[in-house]
């Protein structure tokens, strides 16, 4: 599944990429950054990643990166020590993270998921730990990070009926990632059979509630 992967997706992100482009274009600021997107960091960063230890949280868009940031909030209160890379696929995330930026919290852009962009870019910030949050599962990024030991974990985890919709359509490739996965945590009991089927481990699986982000009352709730 790993090579079949690896032969379609380029395909499929040649055919996507105007497309991808033109949305890239409507909201802005997409030039800002945007060699990260290929696993490329500026020497201030690689100077950084390499002096620190660092836990990479990826999102996709800015309803994950506001939980994200709310579970690195959470993490660094209890542990003032750890550095944490946030990742985020849009523009507008990005955007967002980088108003949060400080000297232990370094948001990047996603890498494509390419083999030769993720490990450039593991190779770059070299993870103790992954945490995903919500459902955005990037095949190449899990596969490279365990195959170096990383541990990634699912936090946060749900199904929309679109995503259960995809999962079933690749449950070939869908399983081979979340395989790799350390553990998973999700929001409700009726999740877990289902990553269960996708093949996640009984015992790597827990119902851990939902992380809720509360603009107002900016509240933590797991």
């Amino acid at each position: 599944m790993r090579v079949l992967y690896n032969l379609v997706f380029p395909i499929v992100l040649l055919v996507s990429l105007p497309g991808y482009l033109l949305r890239m274009v409507r909201r802005g600021n997409y030039r800002r950054d945007f060699a990260q997107r290929l696993g490329r960091y500026s020497p201030d960063l690689q100077t950084r990643f390499a002096r620190g230890e660092w836990i990479w949280v990826h999102a996709v868009s800015v309803g994950e990166l506001l939980v994200a940031m709310k579970i690195i909030a959470e993490r660094h209160r209890r542990h003032p020590r750890w550095n944490f890379v946030v990742s985020s696929t849009t523009s507008t995330a990005h955007a967002l993270a980088l108003e949060k930026r400080a000297d232990w919290l370094v948001p990047v852009y996603t890498p494509v998921d390419l083999p030769f962009f993720v490990r450039r870019a593991l190779d770059a910030v070299r993870p103790k730990a992954v945490i995903l949050v919500e459902g955005e599962m990037w095949p190449n990024f899990v596969w490279t990070c365990r195959d170096r030991k990383i541990p990634v974990v699912l936090t946060n985890a749900r199904v929309s009926p679109r995503s259960a919709r995809r999962y079933e359509k690749f449950a070939g490739i869908a399983r081979t990632v979340v395989g790799q996965l350390t553990a998973v945590g999700v929001q409700h009991d009726a999740d877990k059979e289902l990553w269960q089927k996708l093949g996640v481990a009984p015992a790597k699986v827990a119902v851990t509630g939902s992380v809720k982000y509360d603009p107002e009352g900016e509240t933590f709730t797991a």
